[in-house]
């Protein structure tokens, strides 16, 4: 959406494959220089919704770079992976509550991912629970006290947030998150943004992941 016309240019891009929907390219005049130059643009019919969606988005991609073999192998590891994921989910006798804080916006300000997120659906393949509820956006702020009150079992972190503050000694001392059982349990992750956020091939695989580190589950094998 802050697209550069220079450093597309500078790439020496052939192709643009431009999300659409209601975020679309921007902004609307560097679009407009970039196909007054010629440079083909396109738009994925597929939209990774769920794990049937994904699936379509990428058999999609693999016509169009002509690569059906790879989407049809890729496709495949989703779905064992998947299976395999909901197989485990079922044995589980508890549902840890879990937070997944997006990033410190501030010392007393946070930003958490929803239960209406890609993140809440992966906790929920993965056997846990999401620990706040009642909002309709994928990410809303909220308070130490909110989160010190959800009083999760787990927390996720992001690595940009976790990052930034340096050391597990600092994420246990912030305010509200510190007053946690996820805390005071030493279960607080560090998670890859974009294996939270978004589906994709290796989603299963990540949901396979987060079953490790929520159950604490030794026999759940990582990378498979």
């Amino acid at each position: 959406m802050a697209l550069s016309l220079e450093g597309i240019l500078s790439m020496k891009s052939t192709l643009i494959i431009e999300k659409g929907g209601a975020f679309s390219t921007g902004p609307e005049h560097v679009v407009r220089q970039l196909k007054q130059l010629k440079i083909p643009f396109k738009t994925f019919k597929n939209r990774s919704t769920d794990i049937h969606s994904t699936e379509a988005l990428i058999r999609e991609m693999g016509a169009y770079f002509h690569r059906k073999k790879i989407a049809d192998s890729l496709c495949d590891k989703l779905t064992n992976d998947m299976q395999l994921a909901l197989s485990r989910a079922k044995d589980y006798n508890e549902s840890p509550s879990v937070a997944v804080i997006h990033f410190d916006r501030t010392s007393s300000i946070y930003l958490l991912v929803t239960d209406n997120s890609t993140a809440a659906k992966m906790v929920q393949w993965a056997g846990g629970q999401m620990a706040i509820h009642g909002d309709k956006s994928m990410i809303r702020l909220a308070s130490p006290e909110i989160i010190a009150k959800a009083n999760p079992d787990v927390i996720l972190m992001t690595g940009y947030g976790y990052d930034r503050l340096g050391s597990d000694n600092m994420i246990d001392q912030l305010p509200g998150v510190g007053e946690t059982k996820a805390a005071k349990n030493h279960q607080i992750y560090r998670v890859e943004e974009h294996d939270l956020l978004y589906l994709g091939p290796r989603t299963g695989e990540n949901v396979l992941k987060l079953q490790r580190l929520i159950h604490q589950d030794a026999t759940v094998q990582e990378g498979i």
